[in-house]
């Protein structure tokens, strides 16, 4: 089973996180025209997208002032 690296996590939150991961498995197990959710393709687009925040300056983010 999925264990998240923190153990105060309760037990419906670890059976959900490891619900959805096998229904992406299964699903992808079943259509290989599917790209796994887990596949360099898509784990590099997540990965630019948040570089690209990251990298913003602060003076082009459109948060208020604190």
């Amino acid at each position: 089973m999925l264990e998240g690296q923190e153990p105060l996590w309760s037990p419906a939150v670890k059976d959900a996180i490891q619900a959805d991961y096998t229904k992406d498995l299964v699903d992808w197990l079943d259509d290989g025209s599917r790209l796994h959710p887990c596949s360099f393709e898509l784990s590099e687009h997540g990965y630019e997208i948040l570089y690209g925040i990251c990298a913003m300056p602060a003076s082009t983010c459109l948060c208020p002032a604190a």
